[in-house]
């Protein structure tokens, strides 16, 4: 089984001497963060690097090791499977996706109660199975999320729908003020008066 991986390299090598080609190092540039999901609980950010494959014939992923750290501080993240094709002469974008749950990062939790902004950094790298073996690429990229903000609840002049001898309707308006500039979806309110 071996011998046969062996000779299906040394095939590919051959073929790329045949052809005058040589294997060219794939590229990982940064291409974007992505905002997935933001609540009150946390976030899911997703890192997109772009990966250019300029050789004749198709890679596969082997491994990845990847880090995220908000504030300096290491959070859960996430990597694309194992076993990732890439296609030959293309470009292919890789999607790190990352839970950020701002529970996890309370070390950093004064930078979440007074700034508006919260640092974070991507690092690691991947390897990909070549005819040469694996080639490493490293990740790096550092930026910035908005924080979100807990909304401003308000309750204005109640007003009295309806009164009778057995009981009374009353609104109790409340003005809810999202200071974040993203919106928080709201689940649900519930209250109780006694």
């Amino acid at each position: 089984m071996r011998t046969r991986g062996m000779l299906a390299g040394l095939g590919l090598v051959v073929a790329f001497g045949a052809t005058g080609c040589a294997f060219q190092k794939p590229s990982l540039k940064f291409k974007s963060v992505q905002v997935q999901d933001i609540d009150l609980e946390g976030t899911t950010l997703n890192v997109v690097y772009t990966l250019k494959n300029p050789n004749p014939i198709g890679l596969n992923l082997a491994s990845v090791a990847y880090a995220l750290e908000v504030e300096g501080h290491q959070v859960v993240s996430g990597k694309p499977p194992k076993g990732l094709s890439v296609r030959q002469r293309a470009n292919t974008d890789l999607a790190f996706p990352a839970r950020i749950k701002f529970s996890a990062i309370m070390p950093a939790v004064q930078v979440f109660l007074t700034k508006d902004k919260a640092n974070y950094r991507a690092s690691g790298e991947i390897g990909l199975k070549t005819p040469i073996g694996v080639v490493k690429l490293p990740l790096s990229y550092a930026a910035a999320f908005d924080v979100p903000k807990i909304p401003d609840f308000k309750f204005q002049t109640p007003a009295i729908q309806n009164i009778s001898l057995t009981g009374a309707r009353i609104i109790f308006p409340i003005k809810i003020t999202n200071k974040n500039s993203f919106p928080l979806p709201l689940k649900g309110f519930a209250a109780a008066f006694s």
